[in-house]
């Protein structure tokens, strides 16, 4: 059985529709609670979604430049998601908020017209648009 590629991207939609009510029902002091991720907050999470969603529309949209971006933050061998991470800390919950919604929006319309096995670069070895 293939991948329908639609019904993913409709699934995470919904998803993302619900993740979007609880977000925007939080004071901004809660987007300061930790998470079960050790060392992460809420924030820190939503930072983490929006970036790659944005970077995967980039690898969907501009394989060269998500290659170059992805060169770029990963030259100095540091952690890349803790670096991602720690880039985004005080940014705040509206700007956050804000951010995933647009992020989200643009790989939601670009990952619905995908081929579930669309090949793309990544920061390890290329994902299938499935996958990603």
């Amino acid at each position: 059985m293939g991948v329908d590629m639609r019904a993913l991207v409709a699934d995470l939609a919904a998803e993302s529709a619900d993740l979007d009510r609880v977000l925007a029902a939080l004071p901004d002091e809660a987007w300061a609670a930790p998470t079960p991720a050790a060392g992460w907050s809420v924030g820190d999470q939503v930072a983490h979604l929006a970036f790659f969603d944005e970077a995967a529309t980039r690898a969907a949209l501009d394989p060269a430049g998500f290659r170059a971006q992805a060169e770029a933050l990963t030259a100095d061998g540091e952690d890349l998601v803790e670096g991602v991470t720690a880039a985004h800390r005080g940014r705040s919950p509206a700007d956050l908020l804000d951010w995933l919604r647009t992020a989200r929006a643009g790989y939601l319309r670009v990952f619905g017209g995908l081929d579930p096995a669309t090949p793309l670069p990544w920061y390890g070895p290329p994902m299938s648009a499935a996958a990603r």
